[in-house]
């Protein structure tokens, strides 16, 4: 059985991987025990509607 994670939970994720934390998606998935593909799910759909959440760790000023 999937374990099922709230919206708050899911926020807080979205929060690690966003600046000034901006912990990767394997850093988070070891912490968490959430899968890898779990997580960049959540990032693609969070992408989809429009919230920011880079894909790497460089700053803001290195992105293309």
């Amino acid at each position: 059985m999937r374990p099922i994670y709230d919206a708050q939970f899911r926020g807080e994720i979205r929060k690690r991987m966003s600046p000034p934390s901006r912990e990767t998606v394997t850093e988070i998935s070891r912490a968490t025990g959430i899968s890898r593909q779990t997580l960049y799910s959540w990032r693609h759909l969070w992408k989809r509607e429009g919230e920011l959440v880079p894909a790497s760790s460089s700053s803001a000023e290195e992105w293309d």
